[in-house]
């Protein structure tokens, strides 16, 4: 626990006081717009402010994900601290009310793509792609209530130009 708090101090591990003080919930009113565009467009962007904790909004997450790059660790090791699992907590609460029931499978990755090193995103894909793409759907042919729901959280600003993610409704 030293080692990984000396390479993030700002950050928590095994903190309970911390844990209890970042669960966060989206308002009831704000879930049903979201649950809407899930089930019309295929996805939602849920705004920040909304549910995560301010450690991650001031951009302590993607400060970790560099400091544990530059001490040699893939930054999937973010998930040592309890500021991810806050997050993770609190969206995977919302991603199941909003999806009908989809739960946290703990298929979590962590990346850091860096333009200046050329580094990019992903093709074109859906994740968890069976070969009847009807399966995956609760509503078989309608395309109403996708089994599997990916959620992506970009720690720093992210946008059409400078994103590794693009949603086809």
């Amino acid at each position: 626990k030293t080692y990984w708090l000396s390479i993030c101090p700002h950050l928590h591990i095994g903190d309970e006081r911390f844990q209890k003080e970042h669960c966060v919930r989206l308002k009831s009113s704000k879930l049903d717009v979201h649950t809407r565009r899930l089930d019309e467009e295929g996805y939602t962007r849920v705004d920040d402010a909304d549910w995560t904790p301010k450690s991650v909004r001031n951009g302590g997450l993607a400060k970790a994900v560099r400091q544990l790059e530059e001490h040699g660790w893939p930054p999937t090791f973010l998930l040592m601290f309890d500021e991810a699992w806050a997050v993770i907590e609190n969206f995977s609460d919302i991603m199941s009310r909003m999806s009908g029931g989809n739960r946290l499978n703990f298929d979590i990755l962590v990346w850091r793509i860096d333009p200046n090193k050329d580094q990019a995103g992903f093709s074109p894909h859906r994740d968890r792609q069976p070969e009847n793409v009807y399966q995956s759907f609760r509503g078989g042919k309608s395309g109403k209530g996708a089994k599997y729901t990916t959620m992506w959280l970009a720690l720093t600003d992210a946008n059409e130009e400078n994103s590794c993610l693009y949603m086809i409704p």
